[in-house]
């Protein structure tokens, strides 16, 4: 157990130092252009079909940037401001903001809050991009998977299935986020948490769930992957309660 820990301190390390070169070489020209845009915008103001592609632009760059900024949060814990927030709201304000991403990938959310004691002290920033981050996995597992994509041949109206369940257990908050798809390899799971881990074949650099394992025990919680006995990878995060 030390012995892992201390391979993921370094790993982390080596992360941070990755990050800081990334953020000095995209931010100056990732400014530039931002700026640029907004230049656009003014002066063609009137072309509504032309700032609604502007706003599609912009949103995709201020996805890098946020990108760009997590991975140097990566070794950087503490950083945002906590205060009292009740984490049922934070879930349902995700959910909200992913559901038109989840009807165009045939997928559908359900939640459970049933925790009555869902109130406790973190960023809701940061908790809302843990559950993004799991929600997006989900959604790329659940549609990666060649059954999903023959299930939609042949019924058009299948859609996956993401379940966000949270309840009380003694002084903590439970959070549990399951989904359909083929769950997680068991050699996977061994290293899901680590910097650069990843499944995808496009080119990526798999800091995702890293991150979000880093923000959860920056809020004094953790975070664990299973597969479920039915099925599907089920991701539970555990936080303490004010």
């Amino acid at each position: 157990m030390l012995q892992n820990q201390l391979i993921r301190s370094e790993r982390l390390a080596a992360t941070g130092q990755l990050a800081a070169s990334i953020a000095h070489e995209i931010n100056s020209p990732l400014q530039g252009i931002t700026a640029l845009l907004n230049v656009i915008q003014t002066r063609y103001k009137k072309e509504k079909k032309l700032l609604e592609k502007l706003d599609l632009v912009k949103s995709a760059f201020e996805s890098i940037r946020d990108t760009v900024r997590n991975l140097i949060d990566l070794n950087r814990p503490g950083k945002e401001k906590k205060q009292p927030i009740d984490i049922n709201q934070v879930i349902e304000n995700t959910s909200m903001l992913v559901r038109s991403y989840l009807t165009k990938s045939r997928v559908k959310i359900n939640l459970n809050l049933a925790a009555k004691h869902s109130k406790l002290t973190g960023s809701p920033q940061q908790l809302g991009q843990v559950l993004m981050n799991l929600i997006n996995n989900a959604v790329e597992s659940i549609t990666g998977a060649p059954e999903f994509q023959e299930k939609l041949k042949e019924v058009p109206t299948h859609s996956g299935k993401i379940f966000i369940d949270t309840f009380n257990q003694d002084k903590e908050l439970i959070i549990k986020v399951k989904d359909s798809g083929p769950g997680i390899s068991k050699k996977d799971l061994e290293h899901i948490f680590d910097p650069f881990f990843t499944k995808k074949k496009t080119m990526g650099m798999g800091v995702g769930l890293s991150i979000c394992h880093g923000i959860i025990e920056d809020h004094k919680g953790y975070i664990v992957a299973e597969n479920a006995k039915d099925g599907g990878a089920i991701f539970t995060i555990t936080l303490p309660t004010n």
